[in-house]
């Protein structure tokens, strides 16, 4: 380069502090557009911090075959994240006598699961509608309106913790969050109903079909690898808009390969308690005939032993599904600390497999972002003696490529 002139790529690392390597840092530097920085980051034009080539590689991929998350789509849906309450300056508002709705704190989330940890504070049903309503025209910044006889409260909503750190064990952590709750600064939700800014009716942007499928796309290792190279302690919300996020469910030819497949096996994995009887009826007789056929079937023998047996009994539980939710519609095996083992973690490596062909990824590629969660690994190490969720999502994408 020379002053006056135009770089157009440039090599970059991170996360460096010993001089002496310069040389060998230099060797392995990633190399970076400027196309790419406008693409992976069209509002801030930020720097993503890749740890290597294959990570530009992989990322220029994902945002290359997807819209980004805050893009408005006609014909699609659409996502307005939403922080509702602070947790100071609204604490006036709260309640420790589990008096209405719990309070949806980050820390009562983690991956499928909203019962991570118990709550601490609630909000008085008259209070929580009334600052709803408030909220609700404040958004139009208009006064005096008929408030909507359903609020977004009433809704199944996506929320996912807005405190981890990129260095974490997962970053993000989401779940579709029983209907009837409020959510603080430390928790991000996504608005079912979004006013009208012209009527100022409401509008469902996202359905709770669609919501299953988005919580499941966040939950994935190649959205969380994405993330992770955004964010140091926090996923506010520029960070969540600016991801490349499929948006299927609206009559898209890769819905019966994807989008329902992923949908049936979160509705599992969220619908554990009775929370969530209405979430079942609704979705489970909308999943497709072919889709119920395809679980049911006998898995082809690979992995362990005890691995092959337990398929066989979650394909066999997939025929005894109906419309009305029961404690066996959902997958609960879990460790004592939460952590997902049996059906559940079967059940997570098949969605992981499924959103990693989907960003259509090379095994390859689905291995290297497997191995940049090394946290996880030491914790399944300790856990399981392997990298079970490695293992596992690789033998489901394996499966999936034949």
């Amino acid at each position: 380069t020379r002053k006056g002139g135009a770089t157009e790529s440039f090599k970059c690392a991170f996360m460096q502090h010993d001089p002496e390597r310069l040389p060998v840092i230099e060797a392995r530097a990633a190399v970076v557009n400027l196309e790419q920085v406008a693409q992976f980051s069209p509002h801030s034009l930020s720097l993503m911090e890749f740890p290597s080539q294959e990570s530009v590689n992989i990322a220029s991929k994902a945002y290359g075959n997807w819209p980004l998350l805050g893009e408005r789509l006609d014909g699609g849906w659409n996502a307005k994240l939403s922080s509702e309450y602070h947790s100071t300056g609204d604490s006036h508002l709260f309640n420790q006598e589990s008096d209405g709705h719990p309070l949806f704190e980050g820390k009562l989330i983690n991956i499928f699961d909203h019962q991570y940890s118990p709550p601490n504070n609630w909000m008085n049903a008259a209070i929580a509608r009334r600052e709803e309503e408030r909220k609700y025209w404040r958004i139009l910044k208009k006064k005096k309106k008929p408030a909507p006889k359903v609020l977004d409260q009433n809704h199944y909503r996506v929320g996912f913790r807005r405190i981890a750190a990129s260095t974490n064990e997962r970053a993000f952590l989401s779940m579709l969050m029983p209907r009837n709750v409020s959510c603080p600064d430390t928790c991000m939700v996504v608005r079912r109903l979004v006013p009208n800014e012209m009527t100022g009716e409401p509008e469902e942007w996202i359905t709770s079909i669609q919501s299953a499928f988005l919580t499941s796309v966040f939950n994935s290792f190649v959205c969380d690898s994405l993330i992770r190279m955004k964010i140091t302690t926090h996923l506010d919300m520029h960070f969540v808009y600016s991801l490349p996020i499929p948006r299927l469910g609206c009559g898209d030819a890769r819905d019966v390969t994807y989008f329902w497949p992923i949908v049936l096996r979160a509705l599992r994995l969220i619908g554990t308690t009775t929370d969530y009887a209405d979430l079942w009826a609704e979705i489970l007789p909308q999943i497709p005939t072919d889709t119920l056929a395809a679980a049911r079937q006998t898995p082809p023998a690979y992995g362990p032993a005890h691995e092959q047996a337990l398929r066989e009994r979650m394909a066999a539980s997939y025929a005894a599904l109906d419309a009305t939710w029961s404690p066996n519609s959902a997958f609960h095996d879990r460790r004592p600390d939460r952590r997902d083992d049996g059906d559940r973690a079967q059940t997570r490596a098949e969605i992981d497999a499924l959103v990693a062909h989907l960003y259509t990824l090379t095994r390859a590629e689905f291995a290297y972002i497997l191995d940049t969660f090394p946290g996880l690994r030491r914790k399944e190490m300790a856990a399981f003696g392997e990298y079970q969720s490695k293992r596992k999502a690789l033998e489901e994408y394996e499966k999936l490529a034949k």
